[in-house]
């Protein structure tokens, strides 16, 4: 080998001279920033062919474990407001809004993980359709035992709110969240296309 031939990244596969290898323990300029802890998972993402639905994979393995655990009355996934990334909290009651003093955040470090493939798959995809599907396969269980799943963003208003307990949750469980905050079936109704337009984009 001369002092001018390339060898790859262990990370991302970018072709880099051996005295940069040597240097940053087989690591590039760029993946040498990469803190120790996230060397093992930048691999993986790197690695990953589809990136965005292994993310979904690990969300599904995630809210399965998470789910098991909590004894709060309300669970569920709080997004950015374009849907793009979710994170899971717990509340022992949801009001008119999403409270952060009251919320108790659960799976942050998986989390942590997942949002690494979310960014290789620079898809911009909607979490909004995959997470409210794995959240209602676990409805049932939650709301026999007087539990509400919930879905949504910071800032959400209460109707917003109540449309997403509605679409998670069974009826008697949306009607008991209705009416402790003085909400009607017709407000909730005029969100129907704007979200439904958003599940099925």
């Amino acid at each position: 080998m001369t002092a001018t031939d390339r060898v790859k990244c262990i990370i991302c596969d970018r072709m880099i001279l051996p005295t940069t290898a040597q240097v940053n323990d087989g690591l590039c300029a760029q993946c040498v920033k990469i803190p120790r802890k996230d060397r093992e998972t930048a691999k993986a993402v790197h690695a990953e062919t589809n990136p965005f639905d292994r993310a979904i994979d690990m969300y599904r393995n995630l809210i399965d474990a998470i789910a098991q655990q909590t004894s709060k009355n309300y669970f569920g996934a709080i997004c950015d407001p374009v849907f793009e990334s979710a994170r899971f909290y717990t509340f022992d009651n949801i009001g008119e809004c999403f409270d952060y003093d009251e919320a108790q955040e659960i799976g942050s470090d998986e989390v942590d993980s997942i949002e690494h493939y979310l960014l290789a798959a620079q898809s911009g995809n909607s979490l909004l359709s995959p997470i409210t599907a794995i959240l209602r396969s676990i409805s049932p269980s939650f709301n026999s035992q007087g539990k509400v799943i919930f879905f949504g963003s910071w800032g959400m208003g209460t109707d917003e709110i109540a449309w997403f307990i509605r679409y998670l949750n069974n009826r008697s469980t949306s009607l008991n969240y209705m009416q402790e905050n003085d909400l009607s079936e017709i407000e909730v109704d005029a969100l129907n296309d704007a979200f439904t337009k958003e599940l099925n984009r």
